[in-house]
């Protein structure tokens, strides 16, 4: 029988350690034949197994020689067992490419010596916070199919206190604190073990890890590589950029914004508008609205009760938004750039400032009506601020968006004969998807919080779908306002939002998934045009204008068409207008940048099946109840 005290003598003798570390050589050979076995790969195999060997062999040298420049065997395997169960704990990404194990155990192995080494139990500092994070993004991933990117951390960023909120349940909060728990417990332990290694020693073994690591890297084939094999290198490394790419972000896109020249300083000429005519153009900027959650274009549910019969409507089903980001989409809307910030084309980057502009110039007055959100001092703040500064007023509502509409009408009643431009741009249907009578809600049970939504899919739904409701009811009230005044109300949506939609839910899941925003259904936004019988009427133009605006309802187009249609439809000359992205024209060219296979397959059958037909195809998700 063997006593405790027999076991650890057996286990910590001198040839112990060699067999295990042999075996460990053995099983690192065997994982990267494995997963290398090709034909062209067998140069990559016998690097692998010679870099294995030498790892061992070097092991195995030092525990012969005795050499105290370097820990012991014993004490190495005692970190590697370490390192071992830390990843598995932490390590999100452990088991998707087995073979990358003994390289994730080196690279561990030797950070941990090496920081502990130069900072002893203030490497906590660093640790600590590391650990936290990576139980929080393992939650993220099984809860929202989602790690921390630079969208989460922008969206983070710029949370309002209702999007806090959705994510605050009690089940978040006691999961946050069972994982403040943990990262103690592991923290307290790392430290009892970690002082009992003397400080070169150390130092010696993690670096010469971090070395064999590298020569160990080198073996693998490119085709095969992946940062996740040097965890949690390439994690520390992967968290900082996040943040640091967020922060620039939002500062490259307000000082883009504010570097855009105004269009005004170009000569310009508009024939249609005369003062005092009392035309009122709407353009709504909508919030996280899917084209394929409106029953206007074919879902299930009567979600746009009032645009479904809506005279004088003017609907573009298959719209693509550029990013899922509210500033980028701005910005593609109000100014003449076709596609995201990060495109690199020159030709789709914006040259010039905000239409809004423009329009004032010919003799309209701007008034801009905000939600909660644009009262913070933010990027999304910033720039709409930047893009509706000819604004002689601007509004804020102080709760949901119904709040703001006597701001609205009081406005319209208070200029009954000019020309006016009314901006919008509120919450409506941004998460927590809470902005919606609770007591008349049309589709119930309606959950507004995101905490663990795949087991709530079915309340989240319908609270989305209530917002698009409640969306469709504030349209028709501001229609109503504006009674027998000529008027084009123009409404599209900055980006579309997921709801377990292409297996992810918000949008902060596509900063570094393969899964590409314009490959997804989320993209598809509505945007539609109801203009009165008194506008059409009121010049020749805009009857032709709205003319070829029908003829164009069936083509794939982008947020970039916005500028050059307003422009058309009012007949502004400006040396900005391109006439082939002006929808107001029969030949305009319909949307040419990436987009969802569904639509590309709906475009190619047109011209052969029927318009309910189409609308419906449209990445209609599975129903709820």
């Amino acid at each position: 029988m063997f006593s405790l005290h027999s076991i650890k003598r057996h286990l910590f003798s001198a040839r112990c350690p060699l067999i295990l570390l042999l075996i460990f050589t053995a099983i690192s050979i065997a994982f990267g034949a494995k997963h290398l076995f090709t034909p062209f790969d067998a140069i990559h195999i016998s690097a692998y197994a010679f870099m294995a060997l030498l790892a061992g062999a070097w092991f195995t040298l030092k525990t012969l020689r005795k050499d105290t420049s370097f820990l012991s065997s014993r004490s190495i395997l005692i970190l590697l067992g370490l390192c071992f169960v830390l990843n598995i704990v932490y390590n999100l990404y452990l088991w998707t490419d087995p073979w990358k194990l003994p390289l994730i155990l080196a690279t561990t192995l030797g950070m941990l010596a090496a920081t502990w080494a130069l900072m002893r139990s203030w490497a906590l500092i660093v640790w600590a916070p590391f650990f936290l994070l990576e139980l929080m993004q393992t939650c993220m991933y099984i809860q929202y199919g989602t790690t921390i990117n630079s969208l989460v951390v922008a969206a983070t960023l710029e949370a309002s206190p209702e999007e806090i909120s959705a994510y605050s349940g009690w089940g978040n909060i006691l999961s946050f604190t069972g994982l403040l728990i943990v990262t103690a417990a592991v923290c307290y332990g790392l430290h009892r073990c970690m002082r009992t290694f003397p400080k070169m020693q150390l130092l010696r073994t993690g670096l010469a890890s971090l070395g064999i690591m590298a020569l160990w890297g080198l073996s693998i084939p490119m085709e095969r590589q992946s940062q996740d094999y040097y965890w949690p290198g390439s994690e520390f490394y992967n968290l900082a950029n996040a943040y640091i790419e967020a922060v620039e972000t939002n500062e490259d896109t307000i000082n883009q914004v504010k570097s855009l020249p105004d269009p005004t300083e170009q000569p310009s000429r508009c024939d249609t508008i005369l003062p005092d005519q009392g035309i009122i153009l709407v353009v709504h900027i909508g919030e996280s609205v899917r084209s394929d959650r409106l029953s206007l274009n074919g879902y299930h549910r009567i979600t746009t009760p009032y645009l479904n019969t809506a005279p004088g409507l003017i609907n573009f089903p298959h719209t693509i938004s550029v990013a899922p980001d509210t500033c980028q989409a701005q910005i593609s809307i109000l100014t003449n750039g076709r596609r995201g910030l990060r495109d690199t084309d020159p030709c789709m980057q914006p040259t010039t400032g905000s239409i809004l502009n423009i329009i004032a110039k010919h003799n309209f007055d701007i008034y801009s009506f905000f939600g909660n959100k644009v009262a913070q001092k933010l990027k999304y703040d910033r720039v709409v601020r930047l893009l509706t500064q000819v604004s002689k007023q601007s509004y804020n509502s102080p709760a949901y968006p119904m709040s703001g509409l006597p701001d609205i009408k009081r406005t319209i009643d208070e200029n009954g004969s000019k020309n006016l431009v009314l901006f919008i741009n509120n919450e409506g249907t941004h998460t927590p998807f809470c902005y919606f009578d609770e007591q008349h809600a049309p589709f119930q049970p309606a959950f507004t919080s995101f905490e663990n939504p795949e087991a709530n899919a079915e309340g989240i739904n319908n609270a989305y779908d209530n917002t698009v409701y409640y969306l469709d009811d504030y349209i028709r009230q501001i229609v109503g306002y504006m009674g027998n005044r000529p008027f084009v109300y123009l409404y599209i949506s900055d980006h579309g939002e997921f709801l377990g939609h292409d297996g992810i839910w918000g949008r902060g899941g596509l900063g570094n998934s393969t899964l590409r925003y314009h490959d997804t259904t989320g993209c598809i936004v509505p945007f539609f045009l109801i203009t009165s019988p008194s506008f059409e009427k009121l010049h020749p133009h805009y009857a032709k204008a709205l003319d070829g605006l029908h003829s164009n309802t069936e083509k794939t187009i982008g947020q970039e068409h916005i500028f050059h249609t307003l422009l058309g439809l009012f007949d502004i000359a400006t040396p900005y207008y391109d006439p082939t992205l002006d929808l107001t024209r029969p030949n305009a060219s319909p949307y040419t940048g990436d987009m969802p296979e569904c639509l590309k397959k709906q475009q190619n059958t047109a011209s052969t099946e029927p318009k309910e037909r189409q609308q419906a195809a449209i990445g209609t998700p599975k129903p709820h109840a």
